[in-house]
């Protein structure tokens, strides 16, 4: 130990043991509240079983319960390891007499209200962007169909003729009337094939969990 480091304790005992020797005389005067930072300061800088005792027991005239119960406690431990059987009994009995009138705060948890539940996020069926790929071949397959079926209807609607005596110009309007008719078809069942598509690859998607796979192909659980 340095000299300058035991000139520092040795003051610090001192201030300590003039601190105490203050907090005695205002607990003779009857002064409680002044009297229980004196000993806490001395404490505070030279502790002392006698002053902890003295300690806690001005808290405890002073009605401060709680501190008075965690400094018995503390003096209680530590008179227990330092061998004193007399302030360690006395500790104890004075934790058993404050604790009936210590205050405890009791903390329920109740369950958050219906209306406040969070909610769950699930991961998108990756069904979903196969039904809007159908749906929108469907769109196309219908607009497709709507268009060159209404070319069809405008070059053939006016030829009236067989074909075996239609004119060259009238057999080239009627051919390319039945080609556009026939593209119209195909669209037309594109459109209703990608609709069925898209109306199975939702279902598929909204009952995702209820799906199984089998040698018999897919069944759906309702």
């Amino acid at each position: 130990m340095t000299p300058h480091r035991a000139a520092a304790q040795t003051s610090d005992a001192a201030l300590a043991e003039s601190l105490f020797i203050e907090g005695r005389k205002l607990i003779t005067a009857g002064e409680v509240a002044a009297a229980c930072p004196k000993f806490r300061q001395s404490h505070e800088l030279d502790p002392q079983l006698g002053t902890l005792l003295n300690l806690a027991m001005c808290y405890e005239r002073n009605g401060q319960t709680a501190s008075a119960w965690a400094a018995f406690t503390e003096l209680s431990r530590l008179a227990s390891r330092a061998g004193q059987k007399a302030r360690a009994d006395f500790a104890a009995e004075r934790i058993q007499a404050l604790e009936p009138d210590l205050a405890y705060v009791t903390l329920r948890v109740l369950p958050p209200p219906p209306w406040s539940q969070p909610e769950t996020t699930l991961d998108p069926s990756p069904w979903w962007p196969a039904a809007i790929a159908g749906y929108a071949v469907t769109g196309v397959g219908l607009v497709v169909g709507g268009i060159t079926g209404g070319f069809a209807l405008d070059i053939g609607g006016s030829l009236e003729c067989p074909m075996d005596a239609c004119t060259p110009a009238d057999a080239d309007d009627l051919s390319r009337a039945t080609t556009l008719a026939n593209a119209a078809n195909v669209s037309f069942a594109v459109a209703g094939a990608s609709a069925i598509f898209g109306i199975v690859a939702t279902v598929i998607a909204v009952n995702d969990e209820k799906v199984e796979l089998s040698s018999r192909g897919m069944i759906f659980r309702f």
